[in-house]
């Protein structure tokens, strides 16, 4: 018995053992004097003010930024609208520059004649500098002034400096065609639209899991005459379908339909049509029943 005893004191004494490491955390006792009902009360209406304090100025702020961020568009709005770029406005050319220069030693070396809109480093393919910038100014005596410095020296280098010309668009001869049959081969469409014009480049949308034609393709022409011959054949049938012939970097006009509902509608309204009929035909397929067979008609439906 006191055998069982000692075990059972030790299955006891066992107990606590399992609690090692977690230990009661007793409150520490706020210095000062004890936190009345009344404190409580004047500390939770004290953070109710400071929070709705801190709401009415960040809805201010809020209304500031949005204004702010309204001026900000429309002054962009204003520059877009306008559809002329500033920065091409008082611009030169400037060749034979170091191949250390960089935009700051440039705009420090022209910020004499006048104030600096931009400077533009000329990099060829490989972001190499090629010795070359374009330096746009806010006016135009600035700008003349900069071309006074044609001849000089930059950094020990005899620099030129001439008005650069305006950027000129290139030519768009890319055409862009939809709704076309898609059994239709590439060597097919080649040779029909070629009649347009010469051809520099066609390519044919295909499906990446099925590598099928999907009927729409890319064609780029070697001159404008083979592009206005081609947009020609917009909205127009070609292999029982009608197609859509347009620019390939004109947007599509949002009031348009492509050439399947375009040929459902036309469908529409062909069946919608009144076919005429002449009279004679008309009064031939109306034919008179006789009073007797009316009769024995109703006789048979009372039956």
């Amino acid at each position: 018995m006191a055998e069982d005893m000692g075990d059972s004191n030790l299955e006891l004494g066992a107990v606590p053992e399992l609690g090692v490491g977690k230990k009661s955390r007793k409150r520490k006792k706020r210095p000062g004097n004890k936190r009345t009902s009344k404190m409580k009360r004047e500390a939770t209406k004290g953070s109710k003010g400071a929070a709705q304090n801190g709401d009415d100025a960040g809805a201010r702020g809020g209304q500031g930024g949005a204004a702010a961020t309204g001026s900000g568009n429309k002054k962009k709005k204003s520059q877009e609208g306008d559809g002329h770029d500033k920065e091409l406005d008082n611009r030169v050319f400037v060749g034979g520059l170091p191949d250390d220069a960089d935009e700051q030693s440039i705009l420090e070396h022209f910020g004499a004649c006048g104030t600096v809109r931009s400077v533009k480093l000329i990099r060829n393919s490989r972001l190499i500098f090629r010795g070359s910038a374009f330096v746009s100014f806010k006016k135009e005596p600035a700008m003349i002034a900069a071309l006074d410095l044609d001849g000089t020296e930059f950094s020990e280098k005899k620099i030129t400096v001439k008005k650069a010309a305006a950027p000129v668009a290139p030519p768009d001869f890319k055409v862009y065609v939809a709704g076309l049959p898609w059994k239709a081969t590439e060597e097919v469409l080649r040779k029909d639209f070629e009649e347009c014009g010469e051809i520099a480049k066609i390519h044919l949308l295909k499906d990446m899991d099925t590598k099928k034609f999907k009927g729409v393709m890319f064609v780029t022409y070697k001159s404008q005459a083979g592009v206005d011959a081609a947009l020609k054949f917009h909205d127009t049938e070609y292999g029982g379908k009608l197609i859509l012939v347009r620019l390939a970097s004109a947007k599509p006009d949002p009031g348009s339909k492509p050439p399947a509902a375009l040929k459902i509608k036309r469908a529409r309204e062909q069946s919608a049509e009144e076919v005429e009929v002449p009279a004679e035909e008309a009064a031939a397929d109306e034919v008179e029943v006789p009073a007797k067979v009316k009769r024995k008609r109703i006789k048979d439906n009372t039956k």
